[in-house]
């Protein structure tokens, strides 16, 4: 069942890579391609390379460039998802932390909140209100 889950991370990168409208066309496929190889360097140890910052991960990969990381870690759809999955990571230790006692309930109230509010940062949705006259149900007088 570990085996599954991996394989669905791996084509989670592997699919936000290729479906990147800027990654598509001729002009890109190095790009795209450089990405991918770095994606499934990425899936190999997925939990651990989640942590990691872009020297660490040029470190690990002898063959890589920590600019090379860098590039792939800052790519806006790749950035956001791996984001996603670390504020679910905080959110989760903040709970866990809470209901064992290990944390100060005020400290992990922050935490949720910091998180929530990053969420909503992310999200690109727009409230308009309008005001409408009111209508004359008498009819003319």
């Amino acid at each position: 069942m570990a085996k599954t889950k991996e394989k669905e991370l791996e084509s989670e990168l592997v699919q936000i890579i290729l479906n990147a409208p800027s990654l598509q066309g001729e002009e890109a496929m190095v790009e795209r391609m450089h990405f991918l190889s770095l994606a499934h360097f990425f899936d190999m140890d997925f939990k651990t390379n989640l942590e990691l910052g872009s020297a660490e991960l040029s470190e690990r990969y002898q063959d890589t460039r920590p600019s090379d990381w860098l590039a792939f870690l800052k790519f806006a759809p790749i950035r956001k998802y791996l984001d996603d999955l670390m504020q679910e990571k905080l959110e989760k230790a903040a709970t866990k932390a809470l209901t064992k006692g290990g944390m100060k309930s005020s400290d992990a109230i922050k935490i949720h909140s910091k998180i929530r509010d990053e969420r909503k940062k992310d999200s690109n949705v727009n409230i308009v209100v309008m005001f409408l006259p009111q209508k004359d149900w008498e009819g003319p007088k």
